[in-house]
């Protein structure tokens, strides 16, 4: 009875259809597979860009020949001004600072790096260290802006970094976006795609706090910026899910970033 009942399947599926419809289908399918391809393409190229933007917040020593080593990588910062100013995460910039216990060992020297040449995957690649010089706080939202002693933009490394733009925007849940850092003690900047799952912190008088991605981060991608496919931040990943919330990262929204960033310029005029 199974080989009848297949046929007969088979015989109304052929019957529906109209002539040229499976070949139509075909060309809408194949038209709408070129457009995601296009647009992942267009998102590897934004990918590349952003790294630009990114820097490895770490603590370094001074060696014998005056040179920097580093000892430790902290986190991750994005460069959001021309003069140096980077964003981080508030507990990343906190713990440079701390002293021993909790710290097994105390950060010398609190530093930034970036790569003279741009970053290139597969091969040795120069570093250039600055020093942080400060950083001010918003414990609440868990957020930190610093500068550095010298400035990067005007240092003779070959490759410029970035500043970023924001999009303050809330997303729609399913947004594709990515968020890049220095996890787990990696000297290069990792990348991880992503979608929006949700936004927390709403209330009616100001936007909603928290971004939920459902993509876990790192120890050490806490200050990565959450970027759209056109390059713009959308948020500044937190921390990670545990247990229950395994599997998600969690960032704050990039319109709490600008509000943080808008009283931080007007507090040092």
């Amino acid at each position: 009875m199974k080989p009848r009942c297949f046929l007969v399947l088979a015989f109304v599926s052929l019957a529906l259809a109209k002539p040229g419809e499976s070949q139509t289908k075909q060309k809408l399918n194949h038209t709408a597979a070129s457009k995601d391809v296009k647009a992942d393409d267009e998102f590897l190229k934004t990918i590349q860009t952003v790294k630009r933007s990114v820097t490895a917040v770490a603590c370094g020593q001074r060696e014998s020949d005056g040179s920097v080593s580093l000892v430790s990588m902290e986190g991750t910062g994005f460069f959001v001004s021309e003069d140096g100013t980077f964003l981080t995460a508030g507990h990343v910039a906190h713990g440079l600072y701390l002293g021993s216990p909790p710290r097994e060992k105390l950060c010398i020297i609190p530093v930034i790096y970036v790569p003279t040449d741009g970053w290139k995957v597969g091969t040795e690649i120069q570093l250039q260290w600055f020093k942080i010089e400060n950083c001010v706080y918003n414990d609440d939202l868990d957020l930190a802006k610093c500068k550095t002693v010298q400035n990067p933009f005007k240092s003779d490394i070959k490759v410029k970094p970035l500043v970023v733009d924001f999009e303050t925007s809330t997303q729609l849940e399913g947004t594709p976006v990515a968020f890049t850092g220095f996890p787990l003690n990696t000297a290069q900047p990792i990348t991880a795609r992503a979608t929006v799952g949700a936004y927390w912190g709403a209330t009616k008088e100001s936007n909603p706090r928290e971004m939920v991605i459902d993509h876990s981060n790192w120890p050490g991608a806490s200050g990565a910026p959450v970027y759209l496919s056109n390059g713009k931040v959308v948020g500044l990943i937190l921390k990670r899910g545990f247990n229950e919330a395994s599997g998600l990262a969690f960032a704050r929204s990039a319109a709490f970033i600008k509000s943080f960033m808008a009283e931080q310029n007007t507090a040092s005029k």
